[in-house]
């Protein structure tokens, strides 16, 4: 039984991570401008200086970010536990 609650308190700290990585990574990307985000892309260079311009990710409550986030992850094959 104590092995159950471990695995399952283990899985959310998981998603919760993978959560936090990807809005990161999403907030990062989505203050980019077009032209800045075509660079990164043919280049693989940042911006420099580095933006601190909002994100339309930063208007949005949890629960909308974590639909997207799971929207993300089904679309890229990756798994999703409900806790």
């Amino acid at each position: 039984m104590a092995k159950a609650t471990i695995r399952k308190r283990l899985k959310r700290l998981e998603n919760n991570r993978r959560f936090l990585d990807w809005f990161v990574q999403s907030r990062f990307y989505e203050s980019f401008t077009a032209v800045e985000l075509d660079i990164f892309a043919r280049d693989g260079k940042l911006p420099d200086p580095l933006s601190d311009r909002p994100s339309r990710l930063d208007r949005l409550d949890r629960k909308v970010l974590l639909k997207l986030w799971e929207e993300d992850e089904r679309s890229l094959g990756g798994e999703v536990t409900k806790s």
